[in-house]
């Protein structure tokens, strides 16, 4: 209390972090307190303990919420209290009612969990339902306890995206529109597309495709690609590869992606290169990888076909290349205006340097920019060591999907990939049929390869660079 009224330097903003004893074990209350319930209870002595010591912590707590309304702070001050709510019931004391809530201390149930009705304003309340929605991200919602979704639909506050995660009706139409409609904000726009990766529904699969084919931003058309993997409908594998013919960048590698996640798909991918419509060297090695996922044997035939076994060459001298690059590097002085056009080129599209760059590999801003050898040593035999976190994997679902890339996010409930098409694909892990470790960078081999020395040196000045110089 005299840091918060006295010692605080007044004309800045702060953080006051408060740990309450109370009520765990042992359960240390001050006589006053338990004077309070002593004549109410004179033959459980817990009992008098643990009331008094919840009124001990409510009474701390209100003298800090008194002195910030005596400051004029509190309509500026966020308050989090956080506690282990309900009471409870284990082999040292069984003091305290759930006052006819389902469960105690410990349970998501009413009895231990009561978050939403003690949220003192509207604003506050409109925090833990954003909070709660990200909770629930890629989640099943079904089993929620009734009480906790009536306070959701009491709190008028719930969420569109929530109720589509629940399966409304109107609000999975009224996020459809969202979708549709190109004036509303991209974010939303996002938000929705993505959604309708995990949440699936039929009346989604025309709008995604119109918004993949469409005159839209290369961010809301990737995400509708993805989330088209989640359906598995014949029209898509064929509008998908009319689509392949006329895109470039990420939208196509984003569409290769797609087409790579289903059997059938993948045959329409096939065949078309077989047809000439499309350049197998233009297809990345990790979405042939994922094309050999599939056990269909039509599928098996024609990968054999279109992307003949390679036999292994002999191995590489990488110190010696490393060396050659090394030595080209010292005869001379790079640009970094001009290596910044070979990193967007070469690197951007995983990569981020400052301000430009992709999201699938790791960022380049604190890495080890300074340390030449390590540099070169990651550049060009990327596979000689993984970054931790950086693991790539396999996955097949029971759907028959084929997927890779980095495990985002992993959870007893979730599995967040992020691969080659820089999206994030959530997947529960009851679709998860196996997952398996890849054993090799997602960055390929022979990244300076067709460089001439000047363009090596321009590179290489751009990637030291201390602080960006454009954005």
């Amino acid at each position: 209390m005299n840091w918060l009224t006295t010692i605080r330097d007044k004309s800045k903003p702060f953080f006051l972090y408060v740990a309450f004893n109370e009520p765990h074990e042992p359960i240390a209350t001050d006589p006053r307190y338990r004077a309070l319930y002593e004549k109410r209870h004179p033959d459980d002595p817990i009992r008098v303990a643990c009331y008094g010591n919840v009124t001990q912590m409510d009474d701390a707590l209100g003298r800090i919420l008194r002195a910030l309304e005596a400051q004029g702070l509190a309509e500026n001050t966020l308050v989090w209290f956080t506690s282990d709510n309900g009471p409870a019931r284990t082999k040292w004391h069984n003091a305290g009612s759930s006052g006819g809530f389902r469960e105690f201390k410990g349970h998501r149930y009413e009895g231990g969990l009561r978050v939403l009705r003690m949220a003192p304003t509207p604003q506050h309340t409109a925090f833990l339902m954003k909070e709660f929605e990200e909770a629930y991200h890629g989640r099943e919602m079904a089993g929620l306890p009734n009480e906790l979704l009536q306070a959701m639909a009491a709190s008028g506050q719930s969420p569109l995206i929530l109720k589509v995660r629940q399966g409304d009706a109107a609000a999975v139409k009224e996020a459809l529109a969202t979708v549709e409609n190109k004036k509303a904000r991209l974010d939303e726009r996002l938000l929705y597309t993505r959604v309708f990766g995990e949440v699936r529904n039929d009346d989604a699969v025309r709008l995604l495709l119109a918004i993949a084919a469409g005159n839209e931003p290369v961010t809301l058309r990737k995400a509708a690609l993805i989330s088209l993997m989640a359906y598995d409908r014949k029209e898509i594998g064929t509008q998908a590869t009319v689509l392949l013919t006329k895109t470039t960048g990420e939208v196509r590698t984003a569409t290769l992606a797609l087409l790579a996640s289903r059997a059938a798909w993948s045959v329409d991918l096939l065949q078309s290169i077989q047809a000439g419509g499309i350049s197998a060297s233009a297809v990345p090695t990790d979405i042939v990888d994922r094309i050999r996922g599939h056990h269909e044997k039509d599928v098996a035939a024609l990968v054999a076909k279109v992307f003949p076994p390679v036999a292994a060459k002999g191995g590489t001298d990488w110190n010696k290349r490393i060396a050659e690059v090394e030595a080209i590097l010292k005869k001379g002085t790079g640009n970094p205006y001009q290596g910044e056009a070979v990193f967007m080129e070469r690197c951007a599209s995983c990569h981020k340097l400052f301000f430009k760059g992709g999201k699938i590999g790791p960022e380049l801003t604190n890495y080890q920019r300074d340390n030449l050898g390590t540099m070169l040593i990651s550049i060009i035999n990327p596979n000689a060591e993984i970054r931790e976190g950086f693991q790539y994997y396999g996955v097949q679902t029971k759907d028959g999907r084929s997927l890779s890339g980095f495990l985002v996010e992993r959870d007893a409930q979730i599995l967040v990939l992020r691969g080659l098409e820089g999206e994030d694909i959530t997947l529960r892990q009851s679709e998860v049929k196996e997952l398996q470790p890849i054993g090799r960078s997602l960055m390929p081999e022979g990244l300076l390869d067709h460089l001439d020395d000047t363009q090596l040196r321009n590179l290489f000045a751009y990637l030291r660079i201390s602080q960006p110089f454009t954005k």
